[in-house]
């Protein structure tokens, strides 16, 4: 699968050939299932992962929104893939230089675990 490739680039610095790859999974998941299916938001996901990589923070930032809100609108504020989303778009911001507002969705993510996990957690 392109996916699981463009993973492999990824782990092996190889961001332009992930970068295409993941493009084309997302084109394809996105006309044969849809933009809400989880695998095509996973492809997003990876594909968002790739552009903060090569530093190109506004698309990521981009395309991490529109993951996480998805993710908000069909699986819940407090489902693991949207915690992970959120998680993921404060690194991006993060990244920006974005510090307020990675700070804050990142604090969100934090009660949202607490919530979730109890308090127990570390």
């Amino acid at each position: 699968m392109m996916s699981n490739l463009a993973l492999l680039y990824v782990r092996q610095a190889k961001y332009p050939q992930a970068e295409g790859l993941d493009t084309k999974a997302v084109e394809v998941m996105r006309r044969m299932l849809g933009e809400a299916h989880p695998d095509t938001l996973m492809a997003m996901n990876n594909l968002a992962q790739v552009y903060y990589r090569e530093g190109k923070y506004a698309p990521a930032e981009e395309l991490q929104s529109t993951v996480l809100a998805t993710r908000r609108r069909v699986l819940g504020e407090q489902h693991s893939d949207t915690l992970t989303s959120m998680s993921n778009l404060a690194v991006i911001l993060y990244g920006e230089g974005k510090y307020p507002q990675a700070a804050a969705i990142q604090s969100a993510n934090v009660e949202a675990l607490r919530h979730v996990m109890g308090d127990e957690q570390p």
